[in-house]
């Protein structure tokens, strides 16, 4: 990473610490916001609930969720030629902005900056900031796990490996690494909890631009298909939110 680089996350780690302060006022005092040992058994617990969740689906879940995997699977047939189109349209901009942005959807990026904002939130004695960083690490955790598990057992080729969109190897080998991304899962984990906790428009369109951004230059870069962050994206946004609604700590 470079200098301007390295300067450019510690900005935004410094100003989202700084301006989280005001973002999140305490206007409740009845939540948790201690890691205790009910905290990390709820790391077990919400996992379990996520990933059930589906089996209690009725209604407008099952049509935004049939939606979902109909636009991604008529995208997945496309997979190549937009990759394809989006290398032809690279530019010295382009190049620059994605090497900015991309830093940010870093596992350790995005859980340094929670844990910075924890600390801030215990210097401040906001407890508000200490139970939304303490959640956000437990999505970033929990995302990190079943990302690693997925890459593992899929097995799909990345795009700079040069076997096409359709190359999956399940189980097989330990070489590919595409599905499904890891930086978007990480960028929206964290845009999404910051969006529910802040409740204010422009955070929402602030945060959700910058994991777009992130998203992307998995993309631009010729690391992951779109695919693969399209369902990096809604993993994050989807465990994020039921995550925050759904559970007891």
């Amino acid at each position: 990473m470079s200098y301007l680089n390295r300067i450019f996350l510690s900005v935004i780690v410094l100003a989202s610490v700084l301006s989280f302060q005001t973002l999140f006022a305490q206007n409740e005092t009845s939540f948790k916001y201690k890691p205790g040992l009910e905290y990390f058994k709820s790391f077990g617990t919400d996992t379990y609930n996520y990933l059930k969740a589906p089996l209690k689906w009725k209604g407008d879940n099952v049509a935004i969720a049939t939606f979902i995997v109909g636009s991604t699977l008529l995208i997945y047939s496309g997979d190549e030629a937009i990759s394809s189109g989006i290398q032809q349209m690279k530019s010295v901009a382009s190049k620059k902005i994605s090497s900015i942005v991309e830093p940010l959807g870093r596992g350790y990026t995005i859980m340094g900056g929670t844990g910075a904002l924890y600390v801030a939130g215990l210097i401040s004695k906001n407890k508000k900031i200490q139970r939304a960083s303490l959640q956000a690490l437990k999505v970033e955790a929990i995302g990190s796990v079943i990302v690693g598990a997925t890459k593992f057992v899929s097995q799909r080729a990345r795009p700079n490996q040069n076997l096409g969109p359709y190359y999956w190897n399940p189980l097989k080998e330990n070489d590919y690494h595409s599905f499904f991304s890891g930086h978007a899962t990480y960028a929206f984990c964290a845009a999404s909890m910051i969006a529910q906790y802040s409740k204010k428009k422009w955070v929402d369109v602030a945060v959700y631009t910058l994991a777009t951004a992130v998203a992307f230059s998995r993309v631009h870069d010729f690391k992951h298909w779109p695919t693969d962050v399209i369902i990096g994206s809604v993993f994050g946004i989807t465990l994020s939110h039921n995550i925050f609604s759904n559970t007891n700590w």
